[in-house]
């Protein structure tokens, strides 16, 4: 059987609007190669598109290329993956989903359509009845543990052997109870990424000189925390890791495949520090391998000095998601964490000479002016007395199945916009809050948070590490922005 795995594409984001040819590529997902991997084992002929990579950003004028690239491959079965576990590689990528099955069914109308990915617990039946009109089967949780039964389509196995499936038989939607989980990822084979070869050779067509794709991977799963905006899965507290015995195995195939064209950058595990042990283990992998990352993420709850000194060879940087300096805020998120400890945690990192940086949300829940521009006033503090590295802010997205969601009319919040504009990074904000900012204005005030963010990072080594924080003026910071709020 005949299989294709696509990553789909999001809209892009504000800045791949005034570069639509901008060069950076998407970090490579690791999620679907490992669903790759299995199929091929079990004898399936694979093959895998990161259309991701391929359209940062996708216009009318790309519909032909779009059409051309999947048009080669006559597939008996399309697999949609949207990755299990980011927020942000899901909802926003419902309209090129439809897109891409719609291509695939003109070239071959028989072909049946499978989903995997968080969309089936995010959305439910409605994924099925209202968003993906053309998928035969969506799964729910992690597909590996069902997709060969999946495979037949085989609807009366379906009932005694898939659990957590969704399906459409005729005009009817089948939907059995339960949630797919990889109990132990140690069992899989290792990911091979030979499987890229496709994805670089439509860059090259495109003039893109590949030297280094770049790859993140995961050597860890779950997260301990229920910060309301983030978790939305059954799964999301089963912890679950890969031994060193893996690890070495997909290091070896990243470094060898694709003609030594793939470049390991970051960690993506959702909390990579929460196991020392494990740290150990992925730290002795690396540097026998010689490798440094970028990034990995960590929690400011949970980082200790001994963890910080055994990343010091493994990693540029320790990424914490801070998302506000105000308490009130934090703990309207659940986010188990406190302004004092994100100061505390920024000089624990810094004293071991990793950079640090945090991930910050604008829109959040609770928020008035006031609380913007004293929230303003401290990352400005944060970078320009360089305490912190740097800070990177992103609009709140109101995913689906999250706290917020499922309680936004409690909270006075109105989720509005199209699922495309549902991009944390560089896209548009999608709520309104009654006793508080609209959508446009949470937009307005995410470039303001940029703009500061800009006048810090000029400041530094010009001002005083001790400068006083709290200092504002709130009726010029009205003033300035009166225009649009």
């Amino acid at each position: 059987m005949k299989v294709l795995i696509v990553s789909p594409f999001r809209k892009g984001k504000l800045i791949e609007s005034v570069v639509s040819n901008i060069e950076n590529y998407e970090v490579v997902n690791t999620a679907p190669l490992q669903l790759c991997t299995l199929l091929k084992s079990q004898g399936y002929e694979v093959a895998y598109l990161s259309l991701q990579n391929v359209f940062r950003t996708f216009e009318k004028k790309d519909i032909d290329r779009l059409e051309e690239i999947l048009g080669k491959y006559l597939c008996e079965v399309l697999i949609v993956h949207t990755d299990y576990y980011m927020n942000n590689a899901n909802v926003a990528c419902l309209y090129s989903i439809n897109l891409i099955i719609d291509i695939v069914k003109k070239n071959r109308p028989n072909s049946k359509v499978i989903y995997c990915g968080k969309l089936t617990e995010m959305l439910g039946v409605d994924l099925l009845e209202e968003h993906l009109p053309k998928v035969d089967v969506a799964i729910r949780g992690e597909a590996e543990p069902v997709i060969k039964t999946v495979l037949e389509f085989n609807y009366e196995r379906y009932k005694n052997e898939c659990v957590g499936c969704l399906y459409r038989k005729g005009s009817d939607i089948y939907s059995i109870s339960g949630t797919n989980i990889i109990e132990d990822y140690n069992k899989l084979p290792p990911i091979e990424f030979d499987f890229l070869n496709e994805t670089i050779l439509e860059l090259e067509k495109i003039g893109k000189d590949i030297k280094a794709l770049p790859i993140s991977i995961r050597t860890s799963y779950g997260c301990p925390y229920s910060c309301r905006f983030c978790e939305n899965t059954e799964d999301w507290h089963k912890y679950r890791k890969k031994d060193k015995r893996i690890l070495l195995s997909e290091i070896r195939n990243l470094k060898e495949a694709c003609n030594n064209r793939l470049q390991l950058v970051f960690i993506s595990d959702e909390l990579f520090t929460l196991d020392i042990e494990h740290i150990k283990e992925v730290k002795s992998v690396f540097e026998d391998n010689n490798i440094i990352v970028n990034g990995l993420f960590s929690h400011v709850s949970d980082i200790t000095k001994e963890k910080v000194e055994l990343l010091r060879n493994i990693t540029k940087s320790i990424i914490f998601g801070g998302e506000s300096s105000l308490d009130s805020v934090l703990n309207i998120s659940n986010k188990n964490s406190s302004y004092e400890k994100i100061v505390e945690s920024a000089k624990l990192v810094k004293s071991s000479n990793i950079a640090v940086g945090f991930e910050w949300i604008v829109g959040l829940p609770n928020m008035r002016v006031e609380d913007y521009l004293l929230d303003l006033n401290n990352i400005y503090k944060l970078i320009a007395c360089e305490i912190v590295d740097f800070i990177e802010p992103y609009v709140f997205v109101p995913h689906p199945n999250t706290y917020f969601y499922n309680n936004c009319r409690n909270i006075g919040m109105t989720i509005c916009g199209k699922n495309e504009d549902m991009l944390e990074e560089g896209g548009f904000s999608t709520v309104s809050y009654k006793d508080g900012l609209s959508n446009k204005q949470i937009t307005v005030m995410y470039l303001i948070y940029r703009y500061v963010i800009e006048e810090a990072e000029k400041a530094k080594g010009h001002i005083s590490k001790n400068m006083k924080a709290g200092c504002v003026n709130i009726e010029d910071f009205k003033d300035y922005i009166g225009e649009f709020l």
